[in-house]
């Protein structure tokens, strides 16, 4: 639609772009399930054991259930983005905890309120141009064979034992500052996933924060960013408020970054024709803009 200010306006309702957002976890599975290198290797062997093609190692089943359904089944690598290792605290050596985290459900509400919930800690807060988020996190922890760590038990030396297995680190000059590498590889005898779910509300928005190109270029890039997280019914509160900090971080820092797009890239060119985004002025405060259920974008035409 035309308006007095800008030269076109699409306007993307709620619905439309919970569809949107659909096929990206169809086509793009690797945005919304991560596990360590050992479980993705697992659930693989896993699911070519089983006739259906899924297996029981996942704790959502929908992205391999989907996969068997494709024309050209992808491989199960392809549907899971690698993740590291946890470390254990004061744990030196080279193993960590195997994991995985899948998004099972992402529906998203647009200002004013129409489609999701939301919890009385966040009632309130979907306020103008903001975004709501409800999400079903399915997240596991794969314990290892307690019978498998003797041997690496073993191997750990006293605090104050000497270091003759090499002599360099005998000498003080070569000693190094305990290091901040992750782990390389997962504990042995990993046998099986402990999945729970997660029902978790959100509130975001839709922002722009600059990006330095090269010295002698600036641009902006459109981002989806969470302001406030509230995970339902977990016990007890200390607890809850961990999870929620943690899931704050991993959105605002794992997921949503990749779908991160620069504004100079929103451009299109049809022969004399070129369309970009109308820039931010006193008539359009927020572009795109989260109004009435809808996500609103302005667009500038010009001719080439």
């Amino acid at each position: 639609m035309l308006t007095a200010f800008n030269s076109f306006t699409i306007a993307l309702h709620e619905n439309a772009f919970n569809t949107i957002i659909q096929a990206f976890r169809v086509q793009l599975p690797r945005i919304f399930n991560f596990a360590t290198t050992d479980l993705i290797a697992a659930i693989e062997e896993d699911a070519d054991n089983d006739p259906d093609g899924i297996g029981t190692l996942v704790c959502y089943k929908e992205p391999l259930e989907r996969n068997q359904k494709r024309h050209r089944p992808r491989q199960i690598k392809d549907l899971f983005t690698e993740v590291s290792y946890l470390p254990i605290p004061g744990y030196e050596g080279e193993q960590g905890i195997s994991y995985l985290v899948q998004i099972g459900k992402i529906e998203f509400d647009f200002h004013r309120q129409t489609v999701a919930q939301f919890p009385e800690e966040l009632r309130g807060q979907l306020v103008e141009q903001s975004v709501g988020l409800h999400l079903k996190i399915g997240m596991g922890v794969a314990c290892p064979d307690r019978k498998k760590l003797d041997e690496i038990l073993d191997a750990i030396p006293p605090p104050n034992a000497p270091k003759t297995d090499d002599p360099k680190k005998d000498d003080p000059k070569e000693d190094k500052p305990p290091g901040h590498d992750l782990p390389g590889k997962p504990f042995p005898g990993v046998k099986n996933i402990d999945c729970f779910c997660l029902d978790v509300f959100a509130i975001g928005r839709i922002k722009r924060r600059p990006q330095q190109i090269d010295p002698d270029e600036k641009s902006q890039y459109l981002c989806i960013e969470v302001t406030n997280v509230e995970v339902v019914n977990l016990e007890p509160p200390g607890l809850e408020n961990s999870f929620e900090c943690l899931l704050f971080m991993i959105l605002n820092f794992g997921v949503f970054p990749k779908l991160r797009m620069m504004v100079s890239d929103i451009t299109w060119v049809t022969g004399p024709f070129s369309v970009a985004l109308q820039p931010l002025s006193g008539d359009i405060q927020f572009n795109p803009a989260v109004e009435s259920s809808e996500l609103r974008t302005f667009l500038e035409i010009k001719l080439s």
